[in-house]
């Protein structure tokens, strides 16, 4: 998780309700994921002491912003989510999840 391992981890334990979540960084899809802000002070501080020398992220928690999204009549505020698609020479494209409609995506490829 970080190098600096003790040091910042203590800072981390002494958090506010809305401290990060730490998830083990080889699971995807939620599983592995603790939040902070839904975990008691102990459990946390466990968790946090496991991740210390392990490959672990912290994961900060957001509140998400709509953002205009071209539609066909126009726009619509949407809550998405973007992220790359990555590909051997490098960027590939984006996909795009849009939260505000049950978790709809799409994705657009880029060709140097």
């Amino acid at each position: 998780m970080d190098p600096d391992g003790p040091r910042r981890s203590s800072r981390l334990r002494q958090g506010e309700p809305d401290r990060p979540g730490p998830q083990a960084a080889a699971l995807h899809g939620g599983e592995g994921v603790l939040l902070g802000w839904q975990t008691d002070a102990d459990t946390w501080s466990d968790r946090l002491t496991e991740a210390v020398h392990q490959p672990w992220v912290l994961q900060r928690r957001i509140q998400p912003v709509p953002e205009a999204f071209p539609t066909d009549d126009g726009s619509e505020n949407w809550l998405l989510t973007w992220g790359p698609i990555m590909v051997h020479d490098g960027l590939g494209g984006y996909y795009v999840i849009n939260l505000t409609m049950g978790a709809t995506a799409t994705c657009c490829f880029y060709q140097d």
